[in-house]
């Protein structure tokens, strides 16, 4: 029997529906990654209270309203800044398509669950984490906390409503996720600073940035998060001293491996979890 028109109308206005909200998701993820954004530059520029970065190196504000998605530059302002004529810089162009991809994802992943609200608080603070990173190769202690904080409510709101990428629900598994993760890397700095003859390998910011992320997520995804991090870590050091960007004697900052193994851990730990059991 042919499926009636009712049925394909009611079908083809969930499927817009359906898309609307991945759209909408987008942009909200966009906004989001504006805030990230702001508070990222009042950081690196140690600014004291809140301000709106201007949108060129030179320092022009040109006419930008205060928050809307970077997104809508490409239709509202020109690329090419009035006052200098350089080309602004894609940074938070860049943070925003990543944070609106991302929520876009977690909201098909999880659905409109706490762990959607959990997930993507994490990955705004890794955001964070890897711009301070790149920019500055440092930590802030302001940022452990926040994300010592978003543990301590994943931690107690997982013994009412399971949190799905926690996997159970024993007492133990986030403690033990940032006891283990932070003695690892411990070693590993000592490892390397015995090899390498410098002071620390790792840093101790890089060590506490891990240990609490370690704390949000769970010891079976910190475990995939820091093989992936040190994998990473590894293949970017490799590549940018054979390119000759960087001397042997050079450091490289750990916090954006540590954000990106976090974030791709939060994304598919599902499908790690079945291609490591199943090699197992």
């Amino acid at each position: 029997m042919k499926p009636s028109m009712n049925c394909r109308c009611c079908s083809m206005g969930h499927d817009l529906l359906e898309i609307l909200v991945y759209i909408l998701a987008f942009l909200a993820g966009a906004l989001a990654g504006e805030a990230v954004h702001i508070v990222t530059w009042d950081f690196l520029m140690e600014k004291k209270a809140l301000m709106l970065p201007p949108e060129c190196i030179c320092g022009s504000t040109g006419s930008r309203i205060y928050i809307h998605p970077g997104i809508l530059r490409l239709f509202v302002h020109k690329e090419v800044c009035p006052v200098c004529n350089r080309m602004r810089p894609l940074d938070v162009f860049a943070t925003e398509v990543v944070l609106g991809l991302g929520f876009a994802y977690l909201i098909y992943r999880y659905g409109f669950r706490f762990e959607l609200f959990a997930a993507f608080s994490l990955l705004c603070l890794l955001t964070f984490a890897f711009r301070a990173g790149v920019a500055k190769a440092f930590v802030p202690n302001s940022l452990i906390l926040w994300f010592l904080g978003l543990g301590l409510i994943v931690s107690i709101l997982n013994e009412i409503l399971p949190i799905s990428f926690l996997v159970d629900q024993t007492w133990w598994n986030q403690p033990v996720a940032a006891l283990g993760t932070g003695v690892f890397l411990l070693l590993m700095s000592f490892l390397g600073s015995f090899i390498s003859r410098k002071e620390m390998a790792i840093g101790p910011g890089d060590i506490k940035l891990f240990m609490v992320t370690a704390f949000c997520i769970g010891w079976r995804l910190a475990v995939f998060a820091v093989s992936i991090a040190v994998f990473l870590a590894g293949m970017a050091g490799a590549v940018l001293l054979i390119a000759g960007i960087r001397e042997r004697e050079d450091t490289l900052p750990f916090s954006p491996f540590i954000a990106v193994g976090a974030a791709l851990s939060i994304f598919f730990w599902q499908e790690l979890i079945f291609w490591f059991t199943g090699m197992a």
